[in-house]
């Protein structure tokens, strides 16, 4: 894993490392003002840059052909309800999502993300009343971890936005990280 890499930018926190060496991730934020405005979004981002634009960004965000395949998972508002919303994109964009447990965007939500063959599988994490974790498997993604040409390189990171122009709140959504960390071949590394 590559700890220089670390960047904090405009609501986004990443490490990169090479695709095969990705083991584990886990997040658990919450958002102190809520989910307010429509589209309002956070939560993990997985993003392969291709090899012909390795460092794409808001200013150079690449073309149907160069722009990096990526899996978001995390809560997006949609029409005023705050949902566990999953969105995969290799050229063809996938999504879905599902209905949260009351108190669970307030509380603090939690997500984790491993490695399974060349799988990505994303859980939701909960806490039981007896404070033992479930894990419910939420989403898997088949082409993710695969280690081709295309996938070679893996940005895990934790992205906040407010992406409705029409917003009524001024500035970026923030969000409370309380914990971030990403295993890889190497071992763990807690970025919160």
């Amino acid at each position: 894993m590559d700890r220089q890499s670390l960047l904090v930018g405009v609501n986004v926190l990443r490490v990169s490392m090479p695709t095969s060496s990705f083991r584990r991730a886990r997040l658990t934020f919450k958002c102190p003002n809520g989910y307010a405005e429509n589209w309002d979004q956070a939560g993990f981002l997985f993003a392969w840059p291709s090899p012909e634009l390795p460092s794409p960004d808001a200013a150079n965000p690449g073309t149907e052909d160069t722009a990096p395949h990526y899996v978001k998972a995390g809560i997006e508002n949609i029409n005023g309800t705050s949902l566990g919303a999953f969105v995969a994109n290799n050229g063809s964009l996938d999504f879905s999502a599902l209905l949260l447990e009351e108190g669970e965007v307030e509380q603090g939500f939690t997500l984790e993300a491993v490695k399974y063959d060349f799988r990505l599988v994303i859980m939701l994490v909960r806490k039981r009343p007896d404070g033992k974790e479930t894990k419910i498997p939420a989403r898997v993604i088949y082409w993710a971890l695969k280690g081709d040409s295309r996938h070679e390189n893996l940005w895990v990171g934790v992205y906040a936005s407010r992406p409705d122009v029409g917003s009524n709140k001024p500035g970026p959504l923030e969000i409370d990280i309380l914990e971030f960390e990403v295993e890889d071949e190497h071992g763990i590394v807690n970025l919160v």
